[in-house]
């Protein structure tokens, strides 16, 4: 009887360790120049050369926003 109650309490006394608990882990947030939305160039469309102009600019623009993506991409593979 001695030894079942000696291997309960040696049992009960290692419980605690089993419970362990893990702390989530930091939210990490990525950089603000890279979440800000991506600029609409202004359009002045008075003639069809505006308006080639405002098509190169529009290419522009989403090339930028493509590359502040691609940098947010790597910088989450980067963690």
């Amino acid at each position: 009887m001695c030894l079942r109650s000696n291997l309960l309490a040696a049992l009960v006394a290692l419980l605690p360790a089993c419970a362990t608990v893990t702390p989530p882990p930091d939210r990490l947030i990525p950089p603000v120049d890279l979440i800000q939305d991506c600029p609409e160039p202004p359009s002045a469309l008075k003639t069809n050369g505006a308006l080639a102009i405002y098509i190169d600019d529009l290419k522009n623009a989403l090339r930028g926003c493509n590359r502040d993506k691609k940098a947010l991409r790597e910088w989450a593979e980067s963690e």
